[in-house]
């Protein structure tokens, strides 16, 4: 009855039980009890309330390269933000507002084609908009952190209960790797940023990209970085990791790269269990060995 009451009330492409491993970057995790791709922002807002009315949990899964999905699945409803309603990108000037569908790498060629700078540090971060303001991602650079965060003016976001607010930059608050956005589900964003020479703006661009293909280990699936780096700012994470020994570690399918040790990848059919094993593992041993505890970067759901 659920069933069918959900699909006379929500317009975009609705299956149940899809399996969350062909959705996330780890190419891991159990099935999710339901898909959901709104059409637009009132589908979108439609499948919330139906949500909050029948006590059904809501995630919206973005790219999936940030997630380990359990082998369980996932007991909910999960949306992706897939069609274009979602994905566009006007420019004003200096000002461009985004929808948060948009993957980071279409929204960098966006902004260069129109001579835009000030965002090239996010180049090769295989997410969508909406997931890199979520955590405000960025990168570590020898001048300090850069993010996203710092260009935000204002986001549009969807609240739990399926209404439409706007947020402006005085009631957003960006930290490392954290902002409080978490719990509403974000359809757009404006980000002030740089006039600048379009040639000056695609070669930063590419210079970061190489920049995150010298340090980062693609060659199996993975979810980017797995922890924060520590607080102290002493070491990185992935320094302190390879300091405990586990560079090039491997167990049940996982391996640890031996390119950057804050890589945990799925090296041959791992489960998400595995995954949890090795990381559990690597936080004993921090804490133990350094007193440091490590915080997740990845969400596990």
């Amino acid at each position: 009855m659920i069933k069918e009451d959900m699909a006379s009330r929500l317009k975009g492409a609705l299956r149940f039980a899809e399996s969350l491993a062909g959705h996330t970057t780890l190419k891991i995790g159990g099935p999710a009890d339901i898909w959901f791709e709104p059409l637009d922002v009132e589908d979108l807002k439609e499948a919330v309330k139906f949500c909050s009315e029948h006590g059904i949990r809501p995630f919206v899964i973005g790219n999936g390269s940030n997630i380990l999905a359990r082998d369980e699945g996932f007991r909910g409803m999960m949306i992706r933000l897939s069609e274009e309603a979602f994905k566009n990108c006007l420019i004003d000037g200096n000002r461009a507002s985004s929808g948060a569908g948009i993957q980071v790498g279409g929204l960098l060629n966006r902004l260069a084609e129109n001579s835009l700078g000030g965002l090239e540090f996010m180049a090769g971060i295989p997410g969508t908009l909406g997931g890199a303001l979520v955590m405000n991602a960025g990168i570590r650079t020898a001048e300090g952190d850069m993010s996203i965060g710092g260009l935000v003016q204002e986001v549009k976001a969807v609240d739990m209960k399926g209404n439409e607010k706007i947020l402006s930059k005085d009631e957003l608050v960006f930290g490392y790797r954290r902002s409080n956005l978490k719990g509403l589900i974000l359809i757009e964003a404006s980000m002030i940023l740089t006039e600048a020479d379009k040639d000056t703006v695609i070669s930063n661009t590419n210079g970061y990209l190489e920049r995150r293909k010298r340090k980062c280990d693609y060659s199996f699936p993975g979810a980017g970085c797995i922890f924060k780096n520590p607080e102290d700012g002493i070491e990185t994470a992935g320094q302190l990791i390879d300091r405990l020994g586990f560079k090039g570690y491997e167990k049940g399918g996982v391996a640890v790269s031996s390119k950057h040790a804050n890589f945990i990848l799925n090296r041959s059919s791992a489960t998400a269990e595995d995954m949890l094993k090795v990381i559990k593992t690597i936080r004993s041993r921090a804490k133990s060995s350094y007193g440091v505890d490590l915080d997740l970067e990845i969400e596990i759901v």
